[in-house]
């Protein structure tokens, strides 16, 4: 009994000690949500207007309703200039399902490599989970485009995480030390041209959100990165005293 109680404190201290990034879940932008640019501020607005559904009277004004995703409310956000330009976010159809960010329904503002994108301070975080990259969306030359974030910026929304870059990782094998008593948290950001496409962790428990390159470990262990479990390619981190 009395080791049962000394595990239970233990994974208790371990689940609330790292909380491992700086932003909030309602900061998620999901498919056909809304979110705004300010050009004048070059800020993003925190406001994200999410679909509504139509009323359905009957079967017959749904079918003509014209649309299986719902209309946006009219919600705007006041502390924004009036040169503000809405936009949508469209999954695309692709194998990588990535994101399209859309003026309209017809009319593409930016093709973006990511697949999962967050507010945070003002700006558009895009996270490449494919690739293992993370970006800022801008606004520069009247287009929206992706900047790689720096180290700096990476630690900013991700400030209990240590960084792991892929060209440290020698023969596809790298050693990280994890304090007694307490979780190890890692982000792994590509700076080489390697792919990850359809990638995921032997034990899938150690993803610690949606975010692909960052995980979470309680214990000391061996975590496998790969392609559907093919040894060739694969990533190993050792976590270790």
């Amino acid at each position: 009994m009395k080791k049962y109680i000394l595990k239970l404190v233990v994974f208790v201290l371990l689940m609330v000690g790292n909380v491992g990034f700086a932003f909030n879940p309602s900061d998620i932008v999901y498919h056909n949500e809304k979110i705004m640019y300010d050009v004048d501020n070059a800020v993003w607005s925190d406001t994200i207007v999410k679909p509504e559904k139509k009323k359905v009277v009957n079967q017959v004004d749904e079918s003509l309703s014209g649309s299986e995703d719902g209309d946006i409310d009219d919600q705007t956000d006041q502390s924004m200039s009036l040169n503000t330009i809405t936009l949508t976010k469209k999954m695309s159809s692709n194998i990588y399902k990535t994101t399209n960010l859309m003026l309209d329904k017809k009319q593409i503002a930016a093709t973006l490599t990511s697949n999962y994108e967050f507010l945070k301070d003002g700006k558009l975080i895009a996270v490449d989970n494919n690739n293992l990259k993370y970006y800022q969306v801008i606004y520069e030359d009247e287009q929206f485009v992706q900047v790689l974030l720096s180290d700096e910026e990476l630690k900013s929304i991700f400030p209990k995480a240590e960084i792991v870059k892929i060209s440290q990782i020698e023969n596809d094998k790298i050693t990280v030390t994890r304090p007694f008593f307490k979780s190890k948290t890692l982000l792994l950001v590509n700076d080489t041209d390697r792919q990850f496409f359809k990638y995921s962790y032997k034990h899938p428990r150690v993803q610690f959100c949606d975010v692909k390159g960052l995980i979470k470990s309680y214990k000391y262990e061996t975590i496998t990165f790969s392609h559907y479990g093919d040894e060739q390619g694969a990533l190993t981190i050792v976590i270790t005293r």
